[in-house]
């Protein structure tokens, strides 16, 4: 004689979740991304325009003045002009320049080039 085991199935309710994140939120996160990367560039790109302004002061004040590398390079007519422009630049960098916008930066630094650059 043959033993035969009973075998018994019951249906077992359950649910399946996704922990995945849902396409229309990985669309918001990226714009979000997007828009946060922008503003880090462009914060960025004011503390360069506003690194290369100073440092393109102080070097030419430097080069300018009396014992400078440029001393020699820049009429004396103009020295004068140019050495006071570069102070006036110095003490507007630290004054109204901390929180002026970057179009401005950028406007006094091409000023400042138009000058020091040829020298």
């Amino acid at each position: 004689m043959k033993i035969r085991k009973k075998e018994r199935t019951t249906e077992v309710p359950f649910k399946t979740i996704s922990h995945a994140i849902p396409p229309d939120m990985k669309v918001q996160f990226k714009n979000l991304e997007a828009q946060l990367m922008l503003e880090d560039r462009q914060i960025l790109d004011l503390k360069e325009a506003k690194y290369e302004l100073e440092s393109f002061t102080y070097e030419m004040k430097n080069g300018v003045s009396e014992y400078g590398n440029f001393e020699h390079y820049i009429e004396p007519t103009q020295k004068a002009a140019f050495l006071e422009n570069l102070v006036a630049t110095e003490a507007w960098i630290y004054a109204d320049g901390e929180n002026a916008p970057l179009p401005e930066q950028k406007e006094r630094l091409t000023a400042l080039q138009a000058i020091g650059k040829p020298i």
